[in-house]
């Protein structure tokens, strides 16, 4: 079997599953396959899962199919100006935030949907200055179900810069626009997480499975793991960082001097990259007093660092 029959059989396989995150694993393999040099026409190493054993283990963890998106949705203003906080737990659907020119926040949440196959609600209540979202999603075992909620969008006051933001899904995605936060803690099961813009002083994310993408923003320390799957994207990195991957690579374009970031790095079984030359692993301080400390680790993948300053 080769590289595109492997995709087109695991596509195939996993046709039930939402396509936000049926493409979040596809192009999971893809990278890997161009990682390890593997053209389209090249045949699969025998090392890896077949399509089948990989599409049965992912389904396994999924409670019922998806395919569309559920009827209704509720928009509303939250009257919480002194918003602070966030604590966001959401069993099944994605999640975006984005900071907006508005007063008070507002969401766009799926109504409560009660059906033969399914029961689900959100659960909206406040403690103080924290935010709190909960979903409840009740299967009727007995019936099949194609439920799958619309995304739940919320909108916070630019105005507000938040001291906490605690989100967990766990099958979904997470989607984060010009957010400022003190303290950012993401946990995905199966998903995709993006970061786009938007300034956090300290970024905690565990992902099991799917990607990280970070666009045009600032972190200014962070500890990262991602289980099976990428992490990448433009990002400036201040302070100290701590990334993991275990299966997958970290491709990442830095807006920061090489010569101000000390780098401490080790692939198990891959390759290290910087500005496109392949270099030793180990650990490296071209500057006295660095503004950057990254300490990355791949245990099956590659390294990939641009330093564009």
């Amino acid at each position: 079997m080769n590289r595109e029959q492997f995709l087109a059989e695991l596509a195939t396989r996993l046709a039930k599953i939402a396509p936000v995150e049926r493409d979040d694993i596809l192009n999971y393999y893809l990278e890997y396959f161009e990682d390890r040099g593997i053209g389209a026409e090249d045949r699969v190493p025998p090392d890896l899962a077949s399509p089948a054993a990989i599409a049965d283990e992912i389904l396994q963890n999924i409670p019922f199919s998806q395919t569309h998106a559920a009827d209704g949705v509720r928009l509303e203003t939250i009257h919480m100006p002194d918003l602070r906080r966030l604590d966001i737990e959401l069993s099944l659907g994605s999640l975006e935030i984005e900071a907006a020119d508005i007063s008070e926040p507002e969401l766009r949440r799926p109504a409560h949907r009660e059906s033969r196959e399914i029961d689900y609600e959100v659960e909206i209540f406040t403690e103080g200055d924290k935010l709190v979202i909960r979903d409840h999603v009740r299967k009727k075992w007995f019936r099949s179900s194609n439920f799958q909620p619309d995304p739940m969008i919320l909108r916070i006051p630019k105005a507000n810069s938040l001291e906490q933001a605690k989100i967990v899904l766990s099958l979904g995605s997470t989607k984060i626009y010009d957010l400022n936060c003190k303290h950012l803690h993401l946990h995905n099961s199966m998903g995709s997480i993006r970061l786009k813009g938007g300034v956090i002083d300290l970024l905690d994310a565990r992902l099991e499975m799917g990607s990280i993408k970070f666009e045009n923003v600032l972190i200014k320390s962070s500890t990262i793991k991602v289980d099976m799957g990428d992490l990448r994207g433009t990002a400036v990195l201040l302070g100290n960082h701590n990334l993991r991957c275990e299966m997958g690579s970290i491709k990442l374009d830095l807006a920061q001097s090489r010569e101000n970031t000390a780098l401490q790095t080790d692939v198990t079984m891959g390759s290290f990259r910087v500005n496109g030359r392949r270099e030793g692993t180990g650990a490296f301080d071209r500057s006295s007093v660095p503004t950057s400390s990254l300490e990355i680790k791949v245990s099956m993948g590659s390294i990939n660092l641009n330093f564009l300053q």
